[in-house]
């Protein structure tokens, strides 16, 4: 986590700027998430949440420094994270204490991948592929309906007229679903 403490003086004629960074600023907020965790799936929603330590109680001047690549909004100063795309998300919070005095941090969050499946059937056969992408399970759908598990083949031979779809999990946790193919 970067923090950063900026201090401006301004005498007649002479600006000073001072900044620290790192661990010389004490923290002054708290942030939870959602999820309890400060990683979430693509595509999911994570809120994050701010709550000042008691010493700053009471200072409602702080915000949320908004870029479209980690914020998809902001709504009652929770932090909507941008979950589209994979990977970590910094969000900046600021608390200002007067005018010359403000304290800046950033929050980090993983937006983990999810797996990308392509389904395909072929020659009698319906199967899927997950490239680039190692997996712990799999759930076939036949009409909307889980496929028994003694049937949850990763290649089902000769299926049934209806339609299909696969649900694919990686090792991260993260799911995915298939477009879904019709078989006459």
């Amino acid at each position: 986590m970067v923090r950063t403490f900026t201090f401006m003086a301004l005498t007649s004629l002479l600006v000073l700027t001072f900044s620290v960074q790192g661990l010389a600023q004490r923290p002054f907020v708290d942030f939870e998430t959602t999820n309890q965790k400060n990683e979430v799936c693509q595509g999911k929603t994570l809120g994050v949440v701010p709550t000042l330590l008691d010493e700053y109680e009471g200072l409602d001047t702080y915000s949320w420094n908004y870029n479209a690549e980690s914020f998809r909004e902001v709504k009652n100063n929770i932090a909507i994270v941008n979950t589209a795309l994979p990977g970590e998300k910094h969000l900046g919070f600021t608390l200002a204490i007067n005018d010359s005095v403000k304290l800046d941090t950033i929050f980090v969050v993983n937006v983990l991948p999810k797996p990308d499946v392509t389904i395909r059937f072929e020659s009698g056969k319906l199967s899927f592929t997950t490239p680039q992408v190692n997996l712990s399970g799999y759930q076939w759908f036949y009409n909307g309906a889980a496929i028994d598990k003694e049937r949850n083949e990763k290649v089902i031979k000769k299926p049934i007229a209806g339609s299909y779809r696969v649900v694919v999990t990686g090792v991260n946790g993260c799911s995915s679903s298939s477009e879904t193919v019709t078989v006459r």
